[in-house]
């Protein structure tokens, strides 16, 4: 079923019904567990963009659309109570490009915040020296009348790390009013009677793709500021805000997926499938995991891709060569010193 659909419309046909509050319950377990045992479709059916990134949710996981409508009946528990923001069309989790644009534009309007991001190396540069914090957001965003260089596309999740997307958890205010609901409004009654309400989120090690349309941009005073630029400048400013609701309290928090980064530029190369497996996987692997499927499990490793030695040699350096150079002083019989001797077999010590 189309999760839009499940969560605006079925989740609620029951709760409509004269059925008591038991069987609304019941309902309401189904439809959250349907939700949560929903995975990506196997074929991503998502556009390429020619300006793009890949950003992964950190815990606790990303919250998207709470302030939309999400009715709610008294008296039934395991409701989902808070709106979340799901595509109409695909019933994916969706995170709209004006939010996205909105974010981003937001940035701009904090001048210590603009102050200290000039000092940073991503932020663009003309001539050797950073550009102006004023001209920059006009040109990017728009102002009044006048559109923006940069069009901003919904984010969509590409892949998972668990295979799931959906997660529940709960907000629990304290609100100033009794369980009989009286009007306490003016007593506040601190930690007494927190009312849990339970909300939908991404969970943690799902991975989105950010996409945009734009050409190098130009600023008022005629300067230039290559498309690539802008892009790294939104994915660290991503990196810094995070997105959604509720970011004050670790919600919405990201981090890069360079493997799925890889991953879309070899198909967007045209690469086909075999090509592009060996490169997502070698970026993936964490640093003892790479030493030791090219230390210990050498073998299963040169087995497991069709490739030639000399090959995923090269691949592997030209991915991570930089970690595998610094493995030159490992312990002789470590994975590390059995890897780096793989990939650079002319340069190791005679043993």
């Amino acid at each position: 079923m189309n999760q839009h659909y499940r969560f605006h419309v079925e989740y609620f046909n029951y709760l409509l019904t004269d059925a008591d509050a038991e069987e609304q319950e019941e309902h309401c377990r189904k439809n959250n567990k349907e939700l949560l045992n929903f995975r990506l479709p196997a074929k991503e059916e998502i556009p390429f963009s020619e300006h793009c990134f890949h950003l992964k949710t950190l815990y606790p996981g990303l919250l998207a659309g709470l302030g939309y409508a999400h009715e709610a009946m008294e008296n039934v528990n395991n409701q989902i109570k808070l709106g979340f923001s799901l595509d109409f069309v695909t019933g994916l989790p969706v995170i709209p490009g004006s939010s996205v644009k909105g974010v981003l534009r937001s940035l701009f309007d904090d001048e210590e915040a603009v102050t200290a991001l000039r000092q940073r190396e991503y932020w663009p540069k003309a001539g050797g020296q950073p550009v102006d914090a004023d001209a920059l957001p006009q040109a990017l965003f728009g102002e009044s009348e006048n559109d923006g260089q940069v069009i901003f596309w919904d984010a969509w999740p590409v892949k998972s790390a668990s295979d799931k997307v959906f997660g529940l958890d709960y907000i629990t205010p304290h609100l100033p009013k009794s369980q009989d609901g009286k009007d306490l409004a003016e007593e506040y009654r601190g930690l007494t009677n927190p009312v849990p309400i339970m909300m939908l989120k991404v969970i943690p090690g799902v991975t989105w793709r950010f996409r945009f349309s734009l050409d190098d941009i130009r600023l008022a005073d005629g300067t230039g500021i290559a498309a690539e630029a802008v892009c790294k400048l939104f994915r660290e400013l991503l990196l810094i805000t995070g997105i959604g609701a509720k970011t004050n309290t670790g919600f919405g928090a990201l981090e890069t997926d360079a493997a799925a980064d890889i991953k879309w530029r070899l198909a967007a190369e045209g690469k086909t499938k075999e090509e592009i497996e060996a490169p997502v996987w070698l970026y993936s692997l964490s640093e003892e995991r790479l030493a030791q499927a090219f230390g210990k499990d050498k073998n299963k490793t040169l087995k497991q891709f069709d490739l030639q030695e000399a090959d995923l040699r090269k691949l592997g350096k030209e991915l991570r060569g930089e970690m595998i150079a610094s493995w030159a002083g490992a312990e002789k019989k470590s994975n590390k010193r059995k890897a780096y001797k793989f990939f650079f077999p002319s340069q190791h010590d005679e043993e």
